[in-house]
């Protein structure tokens, strides 16, 4: 039986694992040892389909055993159907569940286990919710049979450490899955956008600011940080990272601050919005500290409108809405006409058609309802 210090590290390992998942075969290492077993595995399963959603083992397992496992005997391991209705925090072994006439007959135990040298287990239940179970158990051989008293109630002991790292492993596991879809969302965005602290480091940059600011022409990025050649816009800045600091009960004020950058090029100048992010989005922890975008535009630079979000709007065809779009461009009518190899005659009668569902009179009132639709800034 284990001594206190090999619980206390078994515990060291399980936490370290909860922040690494690489690291998970070494603290299912030392919980097999501490019980007294040969293996350990952690295992997260589908309700539904009795297939494992999450698994990871103490030692190497070869991809024919896996997929053995997988495809035939997970369905089948008689272990689970009667832990499914065992609340969090159950102890299970053999003993508890089966004899050993039940055991010595299953397919499971005879055909699966027995060809690794494994027969007995036990295991906490560390996760029951209406559509997974997680389980962490050692695997134990024929010779060293049924867990006895003092094993069962080291695992008892072992239990809270046990869940409180596979629940932080599925805290950040989220986190992360949100703050990757968050990033892939602004890298598709057609902006040059950048997510900030307070401080105003970059947490992240898209690839269009990324090209903006490689330019030099008035916003360069330094030591993790946006630079403005402007010394009004560097003022600007500092004051709109100012209005990101929370406010009371901790809510982030949603203001934006919006400025110009001038450029030494003498080209027209950038613009700038900083907007705050709410303090209840699940990116803001998840990127640890991000408080704001900060959206840069130039103005030589057009911006397409939301064709998609424009034709749901207004349930608008094909044809209206590419000619939305190219009148957003500021093409001409005779121009939009020979694109399309049809008469300007056409073009114009679906331009009314348009300007009817989208209930303006005018062209320039047109264009101006179409500039609603660009991408946010």
């Amino acid at each position: 039986m284990g001594t206190e210090t090999e619980f206390l590290k078994v515990v060291e390992h399980v936490n370290a694992a909860a922040l690494d998942d690489r690291l998970w075969n070494i603290a299912l290492g030392s919980l097999s040892d501490l019980l007294g077993g040969v293996s350990a595995d952690i295992e997260v399963i589908d309700k539904k389909t009795m297939r494992p959603l999450f698994m990871d083992h103490s030692a190497e397992i070869s991809e024919e055993n896996a997929n053995a496992y997988l495809n035939h005997f997970a369905a089948i391991n008689p272990r689970i159907p009667p832990i499914l209705s065992h609340p969090i925090g159950t102890i299970d072994y053999d003993a508890a569940l089966f004899d050993d006439a039940m055991i010595a007959a299953d397919e499971f135990y005879m055909d699966f286990l027995a060809s690794h040298d494994l027969r007995y287990f036990i295991s906490g239940n560390l996760l029951n919710t209406g559509n997974a179970l997680g389980l962490m158990a050692v695997q134990r051989t024929y010779d060293q049979g049924h867990v006895e008293k003092a094993e069962i109630e080291l695992m008892a002991r072992l239990m809270p450490h046990l869940q409180q790292g596979l629940d932080l492993r599925f805290r950040l596991s989220r986190a992360m899955r949100e703050q990757y879809a968050y990033l892939e969302g602004l890298e598709r965005l057609n902006e040059a956008t950048l997510l900030v602290d307070r401080h105003g480091r970059i947490l992240f940059e898209s690839p269009l600011a990324s090209g903006l600011c490689s330019g030099g022409d008035g916003i360069t990025i330094g030591a993790g940080v946006l630079k403005f050649a402007d010394s009004v816009a560097s003022r600007n800045f500092a004051a709109s990272l100012a209005s990101l600091s929370l406010g009371e009960g901790d809510r982030i004020n949603m203001g934006a601050r919006s400025f110009a950058v001038r450029r030494p090029s003498g080209a027209r100048p950038y613009m700038v919005s900083v907007r705050a992010l709410p303090a209840a989005a699940p990116f803001a922890d998840a990127m640890l500290g991000a408080a704001g975008l900060v959206f840069i535009r130039d103005p030589d630079t057009h911006i397409s409108i939301d064709a998609a979000l424009l034709a749901d709007s207004y349930t608008l065809t094909t044809a209206e809405t590419e000619l939305a779009v190219a009148i957003d461009w500021g093409k001409p009518l005779a121009d939009i006409a020979d694109r399309r190899g049809v008469s300007i005659t056409t073009v114009r009668s679906q331009l009314y058609a348009l300007m009817a569902k989208l209930d303006v009179n005018r062209q320039t009132d047109l264009v101006r309802l179409l500039r609603q639709y660009r991408r946010p800034f």
